[in-house]
């Protein structure tokens, strides 16, 4: 059975909720509004699937390169960038270990 995208970042999406900073806030698509009461969270969307065929190959396979994006969103103060690199490293931390689906 091959795997949808919409599998992929909903597993990424749920390896990545509830940290520290972000908490429960993390939404499996670009278009979840936030408002400040919602920051700081995190977006999880597919931007690109590009999709090779092996013809030489009976069936026919298909390869996906799938560019995953999980975008952290944070209240604009005076710390903002510090806010941002550690969302960063608390996600880069919770997928290093990986993910099944």
């Amino acid at each position: 059975m091959a795997v949808t995208d919409r599998q992929i970042r909903e597993a990424v999406a749920t390896k990545v909720t509830s940290l520290t900073t972000t908490g429960a806030r993390v939404y499996p698509n670009r278009m979840h509004p936030f408002d400040s009461t919602a920051l700081p969270g995190l977006r999880v969307f597919v931007d690109r699937d590009d999709v090779s065929v092996d013809g030489a190959a009976f069936p026919h396979i298909q390869q996906h390169r799938l560019m995953l994006v999980i975008e952290a969103l944070a209240t604009a103060t005076a710390d903002l960038d510090d806010t941002l690199d550690l969302i960063s490293k608390e996600v880069e931390t919770a997928l290093s270990s990986g993910f099944l689906i």
